[in-house]
């Protein structure tokens, strides 16, 4: 198959279109279109030869340059100095894999991983990444199961979109972060449209861990949890000081994590919305732990959770630790427009400004409020009434109610609200508005209470 660059419809290609210029190379099919400023290479999947095919072009490009890879199952372990890559699956995720099963002499066991200097701009997109076992970071430590990415603080970015990540471990003791994806000290990450399962590490970030200076984006994710977990962040572990965005993920757990969190944010700014946290078999994917790592005073820390669904199916334990638990000092948060169910629910804010919890639907979830500063709770439903205050003289409390929200069908995960619910617009405290996350979207008619005398009627002749 004779792919032309110039004609792909690929989001990230025209970051690196060239004129045209094609030869053979006798491993395989490749395409080369080139001029002065980027090269583009296509490379086809040569059943004769399936190790080190993309590695070998990877060593001998340029920085700034393109490789499109053709479908097929390749045996990889691609080692990156200080150079600037675009690695594109011609037809997608489903079929094109890159696998870090094999041994190659003198590569480590990451399908992608830097091995020295500082990251420069590297893109991943369209591909399978499975059976990568980490290579070391700046520090020797083993990191990044199929991708490892990362600078001594000089730059860089990453852009990892439209892949698989499955059956990618750290797990010896001389390891790090990141069970499929380690970034760190770099500027920017986006990360759009993947899929993370079975994966884990042994310390920090059982499927990605990121750290970064300016700008990280997680969007559209699906995070399943390696059951059994040892992971702090057990889906994601995020630190730094530059601010993420994780919108629209989806996180599920299969089962306990051994105490650990399934979604760990320390950096100084995160805005977290529309994503849904799920947990079928005991807490895991419902652990949320979201906490400065860093202390510094600046007055523009903050956080805003907004339009999550987090549910606990088996329910809260009482006696056990949190839940999902905030403390974020020094920062803003606003806590609204969340459906919470099952789970236990603690904020602690010591600093800065006041606290919002607004706009969200406690259902079945103790919740403990700790501020200092003065916590403003308006509008919300704790149902049944669960809401514990360790400062009540510092809140501001108002339009809150504890009423049965009217779940659509809960027992089969739908949480929209009924048109009579309490929570729906028209129904809430005036000036409230919608209470929770999603809209109403069935339609309850209350039962009538019946009597003895109604009931004879029925099967009256």
């Amino acid at each position: 198959m004779n792919v032309n660059p110039l004609d792909s419809p690929f989001s990230l290609l025209s970051l690196f279109r060239s004129r045209a210029m094609v030869a053979l190379i006798s491993f395989g099919t490749l395409l080369v279109s080139s001029n002065s400023k980027a090269t583009t290479w296509t490379v086809e999947w040569n059943p004769a030869q399936p190790e080190n095919q993309i590695g070998a072009i990877a060593e001998i490009a340029a920085s700034g340059d393109t490789i499109l890879v053709g479908p097929g199952t390749y045996y990889e372990h691609i080692p990156l100095e200080s150079k600037s890559l675009a690695f594109i699956g011609i037809e997608g995720k489903e079929n094109t894999i890159l696998d870090g099963s094999a041994i190659i002499e003198g590569r480590e066991k990451s399908i992608i991983y830097m091995v020295g200097g500082d990251a420069e701009d590297l893109i991943v997109e369209g591909f399978t990444l499975r059976n990568g076992g980490g290579a070391p970071e700046e520090y020797g430590l083993i990191s990044g199961g199929a991708i490892s990415w990362w600078s001594r603080g000089l730059g860089g970015s990453a852009t990892i979109q439209d892949c698989h990540f499955h059956d990618n471990y750290l797990l010896d003791d001389s390891s790090m972060g990141g069970g499929a994806v380690y970034l760190s000290d770099i500027f920017t990450v986006t990360m759009v449209g993947c899929v993370f399962d079975n994966n884990d590490a042994d310390d920090v970030g059982g499927s990605a861990y990121i750290y970064n200076f300016e700008e990280s984006i997680v969007k559209d994710c699906d995070f399943y949890i390696h059951s059994g977990s040892r992971a702090f962040g057990a889906a994601l572990y995020s630190s730094g000081t530059g601010p993420i965005s994780i919108i629209d993920c989806r996180f599920q757990g299969s089962g306990s994590c051994d105490g650990r969190t399934g979604l760990r944010v320390a950096n100084l700014s995160a805005t977290i919305k529309g994503n849904s946290f799920l947990d079928l078999d005991g807490p895991c994917a419902t652990r949320i732990k979201l906490a400065p790592r860093l202390t510094v005073g600046d007055p523009h820390f903050s956080l805003i959770f907004t339009e999550n669904h987090v549910w606990n199916s088996v329910g809260h334990t009482v006696g056990t630790d949190f839940q999902f638990w905030m403390n974020y000092s020094n920062s803003a948060i606003q806590f609204d427009h969340n459906t919470i169910v099952g789970t236990f629910v603690v904020f602690n804010s010591d600093h800065g400004n006041h606290p919002i919890c607004s706009n969200n639907i406690f259902f079945e979830s103790p919740v403990v409020a700790s501020s200092s500063v003065g916590m403003h709770i308006t509008c919300n439903n704790f149902w049944p009434d669960s809401l514990e205050l360790t400062n009540p003289d510092n809140a501001f409390i108002e339009d809150n109610i504890s009423l049965d929200p009217r779940f659509c069908d809960p027992e089969l995960g739908d949480f929209h609200i009924a048109f009579q619910s309490p929570c729906a617009p028209g129904n809430s405290p005036e000036g409230c508005d919608l209470i929770g996350r999603l809209d109403p979207a069935c339609d309850q008619t209350p039962t009538k209470n019946a009597t003895w005398g109604s009931l004879k009627l029925l099967y009256r002749k």
